[in-house]
């Protein structure tokens, strides 16, 4: 029996979790009925040669001449869990408490791993709305954020879907037969059979599901196994190009293809990691850190079979304090101080190094230099500049994003200007990811040929381009066009607009195409921009009075509860920091 890949097996093991009764939040307007298929793990360039060569004839039909194919962009970190959620909820991972594959809660100092029976579960869970949360003028706590499957309430269907949350069935029951064709057959394309088994079944039912989300993750498995683009691969896209024609029929048979609309989209894409897998714990080790769960541990490593992971160190005064840029700039080891950041950029095998610095700054650094992201948000608008101080690691000087440097912008101005970089959004990216304060204190991403956990023919999570440019098609009634730039954030709005549901633009990380009046920062503005200081003031009343009352639940509960409270806790302490320090700022 060949090895089974950690991802897969959280897969498919996490669909056996009973699901539970939801309340009933709200119902579409629109009689329409939306499905999302995602296509794991299938790289634009690969797609885009498959489509080239004519082997997607129903894709050509019915998405390409009678709909809208965009060149979209993935989210970091480029994986399933932090994309699939942002699909149903607006939300970039560093916005909804979703950080990570894996993540370390800082307060009950244990790991939270989403690759478990119940990992799905507390996925579900774990998601927040930070946006919402810092709306001083909501009533809302962002602490249980609506998402597609909550907001429609019912008739609602997940199939292999890395993130479920409230879908009202999810599916399969039984996945035995699919670890059974995977891991014992090697037949990673039973994977797509299986999910189109259980998607027309229930669309067959008398009881159409509206809405639907269908993780195929063929595509992923077979390009960790195979490689990028691999002729495998190939073959199964155009496998799954004639399951789409039958689905299709299927739903003309039923008499609602007129009013369907259809997603195809790659959560993330992919590249060949050629090169021995890197073993990052030792790495830790050899520079004098003592990994978890070692005696004496100073830092957590959450890393996966993919190109990015977490440190999560411990700060001078225990696991609840974190360190200062500074601290882990000069970290007192049993061998002496050591420079973290330093002594892992000199690695020959490391990309890049990127440092969370107190609450509104991330550093970036790599051997061709240091630059500074600071990010804030302000107006209802997430705000963010780069200034390359020894160095361009980033090579924002040979992008089309060159003049901005030191400038600040909102997400859509520095997402387009870098569409086509080769660390895609990377300015974004690379400072959403802190914002919530669930995240590690430093990212690591390697370089190119190597792979975190387990060798693999290919992989993602990184910010290259392979791995962050993505297909993103669809089709329905009055669509048509494409072209533009696209996260998959933006889609949760266009499907909530395709049912008639109303959402909170400003709670969302949607594009400025969805807003009435975007708010383009002026291009000489360099300082940083500030909230006035009665509207701080309130934010920091609000967060207080949810931490308090989340402290005194925390206190009554055990279990996943107390733990899920627990993180929320270490939220909002995050928050409050961060908004004393806006309030300080705008008394001066």
């Amino acid at each position: 029996m060949r090895k089974m890949l950690a991802k897969e097996i959280f897969i498919l093991s996490s669909i056996l979790i009973t699901m539970l009764a939801h309340p009933l939040l709200g119902r579409a307007q629109n009689d329409v009925y939306v499905y999302v298929l995602v296509l794991d793990g299938l790289d634009l360039q690969t797609f885009k040669e498959a489509l080239d060569s004519g082997g997607l004839p129903n894709i050509k039909r019915y998405f390409i001449k009678d709909g809208a194919f965009f060149e979209g962009v993935s989210l970091f970190p480029s994986a399933s869990n932090t994309v699939y959620q942002a699909v149903v909820s607006g939300l970039f991972p560093g916005h909804a408490g979703i950080p990570y594959l894996t993540w370390f809660n800082r307060k009950t100092k244990r790991p939270i791993n989403y690759f478990t029976p119940n990992g799905q579960r507390r996925l579900g869970r774990d998601i927040l709305n930070l946006l919402t949360m810092l709306d001083e003028e909501s009533s809302e706590d962002g602490l249980a954020p609506s998402t597609i499957f909550k907001m429609l309430g019912k008739d609602t269907l997940a199939i292999y879907s890395s993130f479920s949350g409230d879908a009202n069935v999810r599916l399969p029951k039984n996945p035995l037969p699919a670890l059974w064709a995977v891991f014992v057959k090697g037949k990673e394309e039973k994977l797509d059979e299986y999910a189109f088994h259980y998607l027309t079944r229930y669309i067959s039912k008398e009881n159409i599901p509206r809405f639907a989300m269908v993780g195929l993750y063929s595509s992923d498995a077979l390009g960790h196994h195979f490689g990028r683009g691999s002729p495998r691969v190939i073959e199964n896209l155009k496998a799954f190009d004639e399951r789409l024609g039958r689905f299709i029929s299927l739903l003309k048979e039923k008499g609602i293809f007129e009013k369907t609309y259809i997603i195809l989209l790659a959560d993330h894409g992919m590249h060949n990691t050629p090169s021995s897998k890197l073993d990052l714990p030792s790495m830790i080790r050899s520079i004098g850190l003592t990994p978890y769960p070692g005696k004496d541990y100073n830092v957590y490593v959450s890393h996966r079979g993919i190109a990015s992971a977490q440190l999560y160190i411990r700060g001078k005064d225990g696991w609840e304090a974190r360190p200062s840029i500074g601290e882990m700039m000069h970290y007192p080891t049993k061998k002496g101080y050591i420079n973290i950041i330093e002594e892992l950029v000199r690695k020959g095998e490391i990309r890049f190094v990127v440092a969370r610095n107190g609450y509104h700054n991330v550093e970036v650094f790599s051997k061709d230099g240091h630059a500074t992201i600071t990010y804030s948000s302000a107006m209802g608008k997430r705000w963010y500049r780069y200034t390359d101080k020894d160095g361009d690691p980033l090579k924002i000087r040979g992008s089309n994003a060159r003049g901005m440097i030191g400038r600040f912008f909102d997400q859509e101005t520095w997402g387009e200007r870098l569409r086509d970089h080769i660390y895609p959004d990377a300015v974004v990216q690379l400072a959403q990811i802190f914002e919530d304060g669930k995240s590690g204190d430093i990212f690591v991403i390697p370089e190119q040929d190597y792979v975190f956990y387990r060798k693999k023919a290919a992989t993602h999570g990184a910010i290259y381009r392979e791995d962050m440019e993505i297909p993103v098609l669809m089709r329905g009634p009055g669509v048509k066009g494409g072209g533009g730039y696209i996260r998959p954030t933006d889609l949760f709005v266009e499907i909530a607009s395709w049912f008639g549901m109303k959402v909170d633009i400003d709670h969302t990380d949607a594009g400025w195409r969805y807003r009435s009046s975007p708010i383009r920062h002026p291009s000489s503005y360099s300082t940083m921009p500030l909230d006035k200081m009665e509207v701080l003031a309130k934010r920091l009343k609000k967060l207080e009075e949810i931490r308090e009352r989340l402290a005194k639940a925390a206190e009554r509960e055990f279990g996943m509860r107390r733990d899920i409270l627990v993180g929320n806790l270490l939220v909002l302490e995050e928050q409050i920091g961060r908004t004393g320090e806006d309030l300080k700022g705008a008394l001066q």
